[in-house]
């Protein structure tokens, strides 16, 4: 029995129209995984893609298509087996022909006119760098699309993924660089004619039964060219920057590639920075470019064993609710892996003794990350934190909890404790907030480590695609400095851009009047209350801004978020619509305290706010 087509508008579509449907590739590095490209090195990080898509189906018994990659990009779906061999039309070719590409775009769709000329005339003309880095496919190289299907005698239902990967890749050295995934393969080079008829192939019984030995029919046929802009050929482009990455030994944290070779030390802080970049290929206008952005991953040194053993000598009887309220739902980073993991509770009555099951029997945490990745544990007691599988690995067949040993994982990102160290924040500002010259430096240097990798170059020879080493010179303009209009003055602006002391000093060009307006602020800080007015007054009156006293000024009953919510509903119910605006005055930068006073205003009864955190921080 035929698998049933899938249940996808794309393909029903492209069936009709005898062409392979566009599809989506989602790309992941992890371990364990088959390698993007050939030819693989032992520490080189592993890739796992998806392109879900699908042709016709093939009646037959036992028929199913094929996910898999021989340089290689495993593909988690399976959809129905694709036509037999035929043209890009779905028509038969005769086995003498062999299939070439041929220049069919039928997805094209010209956004710009050809004549269309977008450039300005005012300012003054210069040359700028981009952050682009110009990507293109060497000459000789085409992208291809082959479907592929598997039949089986005896007919067995029992044909996997797993099974179809090592069929394929029974013939990776005549196919040469290759993505499976669905029933779709993706070349740079036309797959010889011989590989176009089925052939068979008998693979040994992993379980070593005797029996009957099924024997696996094979058929590659060729459907279209396949054009560069086209989306899902895009995404497979950056499926390839990301496998570079992985061969230039960057650690994948959340979405993006980080250095931890290249961490930068906040000692003082316990704190330290891995730079990375967020790359991805873009059609631009002139073709294909790669894109690089900096980014950083701030992490701290103490790790989450060294920070349950602060709580608890803080409160030793409330020490599991403190752990849980400082823990849960924060994102650690395993060095290790590395990968980034979200707590979503911690288990006290489990520690690193404890044993679970593996492929090789039963082992306990404290054995298994010492085997797997030479982590020794010293503290063998410790609860174990707990993360859920992401989507993608519960996809993978991973639907268990993930148990994690908290002296091996580290917090990622600042609390709000530390983004309002003023102090901190200036040295991380070095780093996070670097000037153009800074930042053109920074991303020179990622593409010169690109250029100068010998495994890298391999890779990319291998797809038969490269960078340009220099970024993309663009023809800029620029503009004349604007002029502020004032009362009875104008003010031009410097190269930064600032006005603030002109605002200071110079009238408003309308007046402005704020008159129905209250206050709410907590017990703690009303008395701070008469003196913050009365300098909103001093200060908004030589510029043209008339500030009346408030309304109303009430306290909340205690810090909390309820307590606000109460003094909100009260003084929009006393004013009946008539503010123009409440200042709220927060006691801590707490987010749900925010959030709610916000959802009060702003939704439930459009009312204009302003939050200030004890006069000092506007949100």
């Amino acid at each position: 029995m035929s698998d049933p087509p899938p249940p996808s508008r794309g393909r029903a579509r492209a069936r009709v129209r005898g062409a392979a449907p566009q599809f989506q590739l989602v790309a992941t590095v992890a371990e364990g995984d088959q390698q993007l490209m050939e030819p693989p090195t032992p520490d080189q990080s592993h890739m796992q893609s998806h392109m879900y898509g699908g042709s016709g189906n093939v009646s037959g018994v036992g028929t199913r298509s094929g996910t898999s990659s021989g340089n290689e990009a495993e593909g988690g779906s399976s959809g129905g087996s694709a036509p037999t061999r035929g043209s890009p039309r779905g028509g038969q070719v005769s086995s003498g022909r062999r299939p070439g590409f041929p220049s069919v775009d039928p997805e094209f769709i010209r956004t710009r006119p050809a004549a269309f000329d977008k450039k300005g005339s005012s300012g003054r003309a210069l040359q700028i760098v981009s952050n682009y880095y110009e990507f293109r496919m060497n000459k000789g190289y085409k992208l291809g699309l082959y479907a592929v299907a598997v039949t089986v005698q005896p007919p067995s239902d029992e044909i996997d993924d797993k099974k179809i990967r090592a069929l394929v890749k029974t013939r990776k050295d005549q196919l040469g660089s290759y993505l499976l995934s669905g029933s779709q393969l993706m070349t740079t080079h036309p797959i010889p004619e011989e590989l176009l008829q089925p052939f068979q192939v008998v693979l040994p019984n992993p379980d070593g039964n005797e029996g009957v030995v099924p024997t696996y029919t094979v058929t590659i046929s060729y459907l279209r060219e396949v054009q560069e802009h086209e989306g899902f050929v895009i995404q497979f482009y950056n499926v390839i920057v990301r496998t570079v990455q992985g061969i230039l030994k960057y650690a994948q944290v959340g979405r993006h590639y980080y250095d931890p070779k290249a961490a930068v030390k906040f000692n003082s802080w316990r704190l330290e920075l891995w730079p990375g970049f967020i790359n991805s290929i873009r059609a631009q206008d002139g073709g294909l470019y790669l894109n690089i952005e900096s980014c950083w991953k701030v992490l701290s040194t103490q790790n989450i064993y060294e920070k349950m053993l602060e709580i608890r000598a803080q409160d030793r009887e409330n020490f599991q609710e403190n752990c849980s309220k400082a823990i849960v739902g924060t994102m650690v980073v395993t060095p290790y892996n590395p990968k980034a993991y979200k707590i979503v509770r911690i288990d006290f009555n489990a520690n690193c003794s404890n044993t679970f099951e593996t492929s090789k029997g039963r082992t306990s945490f404290t054995d298994y990350f010492w085997t797997k990745y030479k982590q020794q544990v010293r503290h063998p007691n410790q609860p174990m934190l707990v993360s859920e599988p992401t989507r993608k690995e519960q996809r993978r067949g991973m639907i268990g909890d993930v148990y994690l040993v908290p002296e091996l994982c580290f917090p990622a990102g600042l609390n709000d404790e530390l983004r309002a160290n003023f102090r901190l924040m200036k040295e991380l500002a070095s780093c996070l907030h670097m000037d153009p010259t800074n930042r053109l430096k920074t991303t020179q240097d990622f593409m010169n480590s690109i250029q100068s990798s010998a495994d890298v170059q391999t890779a990319l020879a291998a797809w038969g695609v490269g960078f340009n080493r220099a970024p993309v010179e663009v023809a800029a303009r620029q503009i004349p400095p604007e002029k502020l209009l004032f009362k009875n003055d104008t003010f031009q602006l410097d190269d930064k851009a600032d006005w603030t002391m002109a605002f200071r000093s110079k009238q408003m060009y309308s007046p402005a009047v704020l008159r129905q307006w209250a206050i709410i602020v907590t017990n703690r800080d009303a008395q701070g209350v008469n003196n913050l007015i009365s300098t909103m007054q001093r200060v908004a009156g030589p510029i043209g801004y008339t500030i009346s006293q408030p309304m109303a000024i009430v306290r909340a009953a205690s810090p909390s978020a309820s307590a606000f919510t109460n003094a909100l509903n009260e003084v929009i119910a006393k004013a009946q619509g008539k503010l123009d605006m409440i200042l709220i005055i927060l006691p801590n930068p707490n987010a749900d305290t925010y959030a709610a006073v916000k959802k009060i205003c702003s939704i439930s009864h459009g009312s204009k706010s302003l939050c200030i955190f004890e006069f000092m921080y506007i949100y």
